[in-house]
């Protein structure tokens, strides 16, 4: 009991207290999103942004978190990657449950994308164990498998998940013109 006081201020990635709505009111859900969104994004300068759906009766909202530094990853990306939507991911936020979505590509069993440039300078190094050892650095967002490109949290009571997705793509198009001569497959799973 001495400690929990203590580790209570210690979280960098503090969640503040959630508003006190219905739990089921679209303002809470998408203060919700915005929140979570705001945790997973681990780029300080990621741009949360929230956008309704024209084309659907319903109120449905995306709520979308991408950084400048994930747009650049868009356009360098080889021409050769597949790009996938996939999800839905769960993440909790207090008693909440969120289902989220990625935008990413594969990269190889090295974790490099197949064209970066290996001899980009032309060091000398004494053995081959040496010249593993430097490697290029990643950005936050290119992990072991994958580079993340975006995420996204929907909201809605009817969700058409084919349709809602697909929307979120046409709004990153919009952000991302080189996102559009891209094919983009999209993966569920439950």
């Amino acid at each position: 009991m001495y400690w929990m006081p203590k580790f209570k201020g210690m979280n960098p990635h503090y969640v503040p207290p959630l508003p006190k709505e219905h739990v089921k009111s679209d303002h809470f859900q998408l203060t919700l999103a915005r929140v979570a969104l705001k945790r997973m994004s681990f780029d300080i300068e990621a741009v949360i942004s929230c956008h309704k759906l024209r084309s659907q009766p319903n109120s449905l909202f995306i709520v979308s978190s991408q950084s400048p530094l994930q747009k650049e990853l868009i356009e360098k990306a080889p021409a050769c990657s597949q790009f996938c939507i996939s999800g839905p991911f769960k993440s909790f936020l207090r008693k909440h449950m969120l289902s989220y979505y990625v935008l990413g590509y594969r990269t190889d069993a090295t974790g490099r994308v197949e064209n970066s440039d290996e001899n980009l300078f032309n060091f000398y190094f004494e053995s081959e164990e040496d010249r593993k050892k430097l490697k290029p650095v990643k950005t936050i967002h290119e992990q072991d498998d994958e580079t993340i490109l975006a995420l996204c949290i929907l909201v809605g009571n009817e969700l058409d998940f084919g349709s809602t997705l697909s929307g979120w793509l046409t709004y990153l198009q919009e952000e991302n013109p080189s996102l559009v001569s891209r094919q983009v497959n999209i993966r569920l799973s439950e």
